[in-house]
């Protein structure tokens, strides 16, 4: 959550307001938000098309990896929450990614 001093009606020159950490001398002197600054939006719908396809992606290509466990699944699938980890993914030739998936802690 961020905060924004009262009656503040923009962020400035694009810096976000500190955080919130929800203690009452914040919410006192303050009006929080629960959106994110939106000078950290500026790209935000292309990039979440594009964080969405590479998702998709990588869970095709793991549903195509035949023999793996539901656990070692799941745990790629965790994985995924991290887009490093989805491209590497998919970087990975075919019987890497089966290694990979079964050598996740």
């Amino acid at each position: 959550m961020m905060c924004a001093p009262h009656g503040s009606q923009s962020h400035g020159s694009g810096s976000c307001p500190p955080p919130c950490h929800g203690s009452p001398s914040c919410h006192a002197s303050t009006q929080c938000y629960e959106s994110p600054c939106p000078s950290q939006l500026h790209d935000s719908g292309s990039t979440t098309r594009m964080n969405f396809n590479l998702l998709k992606e990588s869970v095709a290509a793991l549903n195509e990896v035949e023999g793996i466990s539901g656990e070692a699944y799941a745990k790629a699938i965790e994985k995924f929450e991290n887009e490093v980890w989805r491209a590497l993914f998919l970087e990975m030739p075919a019987n890497r990614r089966k290694d990979w998936v079964w050598n996740l802690k």
